[in-house]
């Protein structure tokens, strides 16, 4: 019986922390994406120095965001992500919005594919 009782409880731990984990990437990933929609829109007007800001401010973002995603994730998309990222400011500074623009289009798109194909799912748990 105790045997049971504690296989019982590792299994309640290993979905409860599946649950925080997917919950966890999941708050996180939409807002960054709709951080990076909003830069998408800004891209369209031509106050560069609000661009530039903007981009200083998702660079911030990512880089809490990525600590907390490192932890539970190994991907060279985060990696890319990173570059992507760290690139928009200075981009923004010398006015070249569509490269911006093709930027956060990329960014969007591997944390789509972050979200879609590394975050933990209950398979995962009981394969």
């Amino acid at each position: 019986m105790k045997r049971l009782t504690i296989a019982v409880l590792i299994l309640v731990l290993l979905v409860a922390a599946n649950l925080y984990t997917h919950s966890l990437l999941d708050k996180t990933g939409t807002d960054m994406l709709q951080r990076v929609e909003e830069l998408e829109q800004l891209t369209q007007s031509t106050h560069t120095a609000d661009l530039e800001k903007a981009c200083q401010r998702l660079l911030q973002q990512w880089v809490t965001t990525e600590q907390t995603w490192s932890r539970f994730l190994r991907s060279d998309r985060l990696e890319a992500i990173t570059i992507q990222t760290a690139r928009l400011p200075s981009l923004a500074h010398h006015g070249q919005t569509a490269e911006v623009a093709a930027g956060l289009c990329e960014i969007r798109i591997l944390l789509q594919e972050v979200l879609a194909f590394e975050s933990p799912s209950f398979s995962d748990v009981f394969s």
